[in-house]
């Protein structure tokens, strides 16, 4: 839930709940679920990115 959470928090320019949600999720994503861990990163790299640093969240994503 925290994967969904972070998304709908970074979209919504919900810093310090995505953060939050960003920062718990890894703990309860068993390792055979990739897709979820990278979908994390993403967010990070969208919040960078709505932060003005377009460059570099884009950058960073795209690694």
């Amino acid at each position: 839930m925290n994967v969904f959470r972070s998304l709908l928090l970074a979209r919504l320019g919900e810093e310090q709940g995505a953060t939050d949600s960003q920062d718990q999720a890894p703990a309860h994503l068993p390792a055979s679920l990739l897709r979820f861990a990278t979908h994390l990163e993403l967010h990070r790299r969208l919040m960078l990115s709505r932060s003005g640093d377009r460059v570099g969240g884009a950058a960073l994503a795209t690694a």
